[in-house]
């Protein structure tokens, strides 16, 4: 069963069962899945073939699958970038780099993650956070280097052109983790843990997993700033989000939040 969902004036075509969708608008196609809890995002432009986030090295199988059942090569692809180096993004990432040889991108400052396999310290935002932390903050993968490590110019931006030669800019936000960054390619911005979507309906949220919320809202408000063009926000967790949802978190963000 297929529905289609109308974002302003961008149409997604969304297979409802596991989260399927694509998006053509301005040049730039995205085909998003979910695999498990985790949104991966191919993207191309100019004939050229990005993975943004790649979901847990354990569903590295099955997101190949079903990236080939929507008609994309894995071997095809020109990088895999992950916005920030926590299981759930970067763990199907080193797999398929395993298979396939793709090279992965990662944000400076997260290289230790990677190193690591993922070992961090999480800081829950809300109840539900509290009851799973324990099993999110347990998830591994095989310890391993980035490919290619890009930093911030002094504005917090990067132009991703000179890391992979894929036309799209990289925004750095560190308050979900050292070198979390977001990938902004026309007027879609994907922005791994920065926010996330509700569960059960259309609406931005804090995520899950935040040490410094003054941090996070500050991130996420540089980053519409500096690129007001942006209509979608395409999350690492359920969505996608319009601008005005993003801009409605920011109303209702209480002054001086803090979490508990």
């Amino acid at each position: 069963m297929r529905r289609t969902i109308a974002i302003g004036a961008m149409m997604i075509i969304s297979g409802c069962p596991n989260g399927e969708a694509r998006v053509v608008e301005d040049g730039v196609t995205v085909t998003a899945l979910r695999v498990n809890y985790t949104n991966a995002f191919v993207v191309e432009r100019f004939g050229r073939s990005i993975l943004i986030d790649a979901g847990l090295e354990r569903d590295a199988t099955t997101l190949d699958a079903r990236l080939r059942e929507q008609g994309v090569d894995p071997a095809a692809l020109d990088a895999i970038v992950v916005t920030h180096g926590h299981a759930d993004h970067a763990g199907g990432a080193v797999a398929l780099r395993a298979l396939y040889g793709t090279p992965i991108v990662v944000g400076a400052g997260d290289e230790d993650l990677l190193a690591a396999g993922g070992e961090d310290t999480l800081c829950p935002t809300n109840d539900l956070a509290r009851d799973r932390v324990a099993a999110d903050g347990a998830e591994r993968f095989t310890a391993s280097d980035a490919d290619i490590v890009v930093s911030p110019d002094e504005d917090g931006v990067t132009d991703l052109i000179d890391a992979v030669a894929f036309s799209g800019a990289l925004n750095f936000g560190p308050s979900h983790t050292d070198g979390s960054l977001s990938v902004v390619v026309g007027p879609f911005a994907f922005v791994g843990d920065l926010l996330r979507g509700e569960i059960t309906h259309q609406e931005a949220a804090v995520h899950f997993y935040i040490c410094d919320l003054d941090a996070n809202r500050a991130d996420i408000e540089d980053l519409l700033a500096a690129h007001p063009n942006v209509t979608t926000i395409f999350a690492g967790h359920f969505g996608p989000l319009s601008r005005s949802d993003v801009e409605s978190l920011l109303s209702r963000w209480p002054a001086g939040a803090s979490v508990d």
